[in-house]
Parts: structure tokens; C-alpha cells; sequence
């Protein structure tokens, strides 16, 4: 029964940024041993007791509190975004916050959650939304080349002219315009 409560108890339980996935064994000393799965992936065994103190919170991915991926491409693409959706003083802030857009909690609270959620960004490619309207989250964001971005902005635009040329002649029918 005790094993039973402790697995209830901690499988499947997030703690920083580990999810415990199963109990291994006890070591020589009844310390309970967990396999975890980091946010950035890899999997470990670790002792529990450190786990649930948060003496450890990651593989070892985030060394001193820091994911050791501040230089990459993808760090300043995650950073690049929430300075265009929060920062009222970025150049372009009246095309992304201005709007409305946001990034997603997930997302604004934690690169690593980013990265697992996009992964590499692919040569030749960078951050996009598929719905330009939409905010940044998993499900609207993509990694794609100048071509794909430049035909998915096209097709926006070509459907907000279609919509605004109806309204226009709506308008006109009505007798609300000249």
C-alpha cells in the first residue's frame, strides 16, 4: 500500500522543470531512485528527495539557473518576440503588443518550454504565425522559409481586401458612402 501511495503520489508530477515518469529502486541507503524527463528532453534517474526539495530542477541542462542556450538562434527568436509583444518602446511593438498580440504563458514564462515545443530552427528559416493575426503559441507557430511566409502574409492580405471590398460596396449600396 505505502508503494502504491508514494507512485500515486509522484508519478506524472511536475517539480521545476522534471516530470517524474516511473520509480526506479531504492539505493543502498532506501533513498527512492525516479527516471525524470527534463523540459529539454533528456531523460535521467535521479534521487527523489532532491527532486521534491528542489535542490535539483533540471538534468543539468540549466547549470546555474540558466539553460546555457542564450547564444542561439532560437534564444534570441524567443527573446525577439516578447520584446515585440511587450515592449512598448521596441520599433516594431505597434505591429505585434500594439495589435493585441500576445505570447502564450507557456511560452512567456520559460525559453526551455519554447524550445522543446519548436526544437531547432531549421537553415533558412525563422519564427512564424501561421494565423498573422493570432498570438505566438504552439499551435499558430512554425519554423518556415521567406517563401512560405511571404504566401501566407499574401493570403491574408488577399482575404482582408476581398472582406473590405464587400463592406465597401455594402457601404455604397447603402448609401452610407459616395
Amino acid at each position: 500500500m505505502g508503494k502504491r501511495l508514494i507512485e500515486k503520489d509522484i508519478l506524472n508530477k511536475r517539480y521545476g522543470h522534471l516530470l517524474v515518469k516511473q520509480l526506479v529502486k531504492r539505493n543502498e541507503h532506501g533513498q527512492l531512485i525516479v527516471q525524470v524527463v527534463c523540459d529539454c528532453g533528456k531523460e535521467k534517474e535521479l534521487l527523489f528527495n532532491n527532486i521534491k526539495s528542489g535542490l535539483v530542477k533540471s538534468c543539468g541542462c540549466m547549470g546555474n539557473n540558466k539553460h546555457r542556450r542564450s547564444k542561439t538562434v532560437e534564444y534570441k527568436t524567443w527573446a525577439n518576440i516578447l520584446q515585440k509583444c511587450y515592449n512598448e518602446k521596441h520599433n516594431v511593438f505597434k505591429h505585434y503588443g500594439g495589435r493585441g498580440i500576445k505570447v502564450c504563458n507557456q511560452w512567456k514564462d520559460s525559453f526551455e518550454r519554447f524550445y522543446v515545443d519548436m526544437g531547432s530552427r531549421p537553415d533558412g528559416c525563422s519564427l512564424d504565425r501561421i494565423d498573422p493575426n493570432g498570438d505566438y503559441t504552439p499551435s499558430n507557430c512554425r519554423w518556415a522559409d521567406a517563401f512560405v511566409q511571404n504566401v501566407n502574409k499574401n493570403i491574408v492580405i488577399d482575404i482582408l481586401k476581398t472582406k473590405y471590398q464587400k463592406i465597401y460596396n455594402l457601404l455604397k449600396e447603402q448609401n452610407v458612402i459616395k
